[in-house]
């Protein structure tokens, strides 16, 4: 379901594939999503959520970007603003059947491809999308 650095098939296949890229420093992340031509498949059956998620590093973890960040601010004459952490946002569309199988898969691209479970979290929110028709 999911790889890194994939390409799209160069023959005909029975089935149309949509790849999203996500760039992040130094990655660049392909998630592959297949639409099955099946007979009576109805694309209507299914919701589209609007996936938005937050990586950052364990508050256990030293962030010697965050760092760096925070005393450049200091230095520009923002004494104020403190506990600087430095991460990933990224967003994407999911179109599946309900929101329990969109959030599992969130959570597992997250889980398996998008954050590092030994030194960062993740959270995410899932928002319905309004499809419209297209004529």
């Amino acid at each position: 379901m999911f790889g890194i650095g994939t390409k799209t098939p160069k023959k005909k296949t029975n089935h149309q594939v949509l790849i999203s890229r996500f760039t992040a420093k130094n990655a660049q992340f392909e998630i592959r999503h297949s639409y099955f031509e099946i007979s009576g498949f109805n694309k209507r059956d299914f919701d589209l959520f609007h996936a938005k998620i937050t990586v950052t590093l364990r508050k256990s973890i030293l962030d010697p970007q965050g760092k760096a960040i925070e005393h450049g601010i200091h230095s520009m004459g923002y004494p104020a603003i403190s506990r600087v952490r430095i991460g990933k946002y990224v967003e994407f569309d999911v179109e599946t059947e309900d929101r329990n199988e969109a959030e599992r898969m969130v959570r597992e691209a997250c889980e398996k491809l998008l954050s590092n479970p030994v030194m960062e979290d993740f959270a995410f929110t899932l928002e319905p999308v309004q499809q419209t028709a297209h004529v």
